[in-house]
C-alpha cells in the first residue's frame, strides 16, 4: 500500500469552502436577471384595457441557494363581488375574447415557455462566473 502527501492544501480547502457562497451569489444574480427579463417580456404582451395589469405587475426573488425562485405578483384589487381581473385574463381565458394584436391571455406563461433555455443558460453562466471569481 502506498501513501502520499500532497503538500499544502490550504488553497484548495479555501476554494472548496468558498464555493457554496459563490454558487449562492451566482444563483441570486441569475434569478434577479431572469425576474427582470420575465417581467419585461410579460408586460410587453399583457392585454391592455386600462393598463392596470402592467402597472401592478412586480417580481420578487425568494429563497436561497438552489431553492431560489422568481415570483411574479399581480396586485389587482378584487371588487366587492370578488372579481379578480388578473385571474380573469390569465386563468379564465379572458372571457373568451381575443386580445389585441401582440397581446396574450397567458402573458405570464408564454415568456417562461419561450425563454426556458435562455434562463437555464443565464443560471449556469452566473454560477460559473461567480465560481471563477472565487478562484476556480
Amino acid at each position: 500500500m502506498a501513501r502520499g502527501r500532497f503538500g499544502d492544501l490550504r488553497d484548495l480547502e479555501h476554494l472548496i469552502l468558498s464555493s457554496p457562497r459563490a454558487v449562492s451569489l451566482g444563483v441570486r444574480r441569475a434569478f434577479d436577471n431572469i425576474r427582470d427579463d420575465w417581467l419585461d417580456k410579460s408586460e410587453a404582451i399583457t392585454p391592455l384595457e386600462t393598463g392596470h395589469l402592467r402597472r401592478e405587475t412586480e417580481g420578487e426573488v425568494e429563497g436561497h441557494d438552489l431553492d431560489t425562485l422568481s415570483v411574479v405578483l399581480l396586485n389587482t384589487a378584487e371588487s366587492a363581488d370578488g372579481f379578480n381581473y388578473a385571474h380573469y385574463i390569465h386563468e379564465e381565458n379572458f372571457g373568451g375574447k381575443t386580445p389585441r394584436n401582440g397581446m396574450e391571455k397567458k402573458f405570464l406563461d408564454k415568456p417562461l415557455e419561450e425563454n426556458a433555455n435562455e434562463y437555464k443558460q443565464t443560471l449556469e453562466r452566473e454560477v460559473e462566473n461567480q465560481l471563477r471569481r472565487a478562484g476556480w
